[in-house]
């Protein structure tokens, strides 16, 4: 495979990707507001089979990474696996049921913003770019949700527990990030990914048999239902991380970063169709705002050299203060 074919095939794979994790919204979505099976059996089999499908693939293409984690590796993944894989997916599954798959993807959205407040909170400085960008996607975001309306504030608590639950699912995503930035780049994301995956599966296995709650999968009559479940197993989870570590590999991260932010376009336009789920004008500029907000915070998009000059000054009065 020559350059060009390299190139060619990252850019295929991280749009893959992208697209897979759009639809895992709409997926979710389906099968939490019809209560069709329960977040904990769902979680159970989607990283129980999942995980083992990425262990034999990382055994056969990435066997010297996969078998090179230790016992105190496993520990710390075990951890994260918890912060981002258990917490995170129990909270979000819990959001798709009450609340639209729109404002979902949009929320999730938010993460790179939420781990910059996080990074603030620990000391870090952050730039008036960065700061812009935060405030532009918390605004949109707002638009979206319905918090702030034609007629100013006036939240629709309908959605008021999905929403709830989808923030604290991108808050705890957004913690995984952080503290697992030094074991991911040390050990490989694709390691890292698969290790916390299996983890997280027999947090949910062990969840399934201790943990009071009501079990319900669908019968195996139920063929659509299956059909969901396994279109969440084999593409948004194995394929869609697979692809995106396929990409990482042979594109720049600028693009791969921006091919990414085709996930709550993807949720939003399908939402519309299979859902029938509509977003009102205020909504639509709402959307615009959060993604040109994170992009702006990431530096994904720059902005204008005149705002660059304020921006600049008020890095050098943080930096003073």
């Amino acid at each position: 495979m020559n350059k060009q074919q390299a190139y060619a095939w990252g850019v295929f794979c991280s749009f893959f990707s992208a697209f897979s994790w759009g639809t895992s919204h709409i997926s979710g979505r389906w099968l939490m507001s019809n209560q069709y099976i329960d977040i904990i059996s769902l979680c159970s089999i989607r990283y129980t089979l999942g995980g083992l499908t990425l262990l034999l693939m990382g055994l056969i293409f990435h066997r010297k990474r996969i078998l090179a984690v230790t016992f105190r590796d496993l520990l710390i993944l075990s951890g994260l696996g918890f912060l981002g894989i258990v917490a995170h997916t129990t909270l979000l599954l819990a959001g798709q049921g009450s609340t639209s798959a729109t404002n979902t993807s949009l929320i999730l959205s938010l993460s790179p913003v939420m781990i910059m407040f996080i990074a603030l909170f620990l000391g870090h400085k952050i730039g008036a770019t960065k700061a812009a960008g935060m405030a532009l996607s918390l605004l949109g975001c707002l638009m979206v949700i319905g918090v702030i309306g034609e007629n100013g504030f006036n939240y629709n608590s309908v959605n008021l527990y999905g929403d709830t639950m989808t923030f604290a699912s991108a808050i705890c995503w957004s913690f995984y990030v952080v503290f697992s930035a030094k074991t991911v780049t040390r050990l490989g994301g694709f390691t890292a990914t698969t290790w916390c995956m299996l983890a997280g599966a027999i947090q949910f296995l062990l969840l399934q048999f201790f943990w009071p709650s009501e079990t319900h999968i669908p019968a195996f009559g139920e063929s659509t239902q299956w059909l969901v479940i396994l279109y969440v197993i084999l593409f948004p989870t194995v394929a869609g991380f697979y692809f995106w570590y396929e990409a990482m590999s042979r594109i720049k991260l600028s693009l791969l970063n921006i091919m990414q932010y085709l996930t709550p376009i993807v949720t939003i336009v399908l939402s519309y169709f299979i859902l029938d789920e509509r977003m009102t004008f205020l909504n639509i500029i709402g959307a615009v705002l959060t993604l040109f907000g994170v992009m702006v915070a990431a530096k994904v998009i720059k902005l204008p050299k005149r705002l660059g000059i304020y921006t600049q000054k008020f890095s050098r009065v943080q930096a003073e203060n």
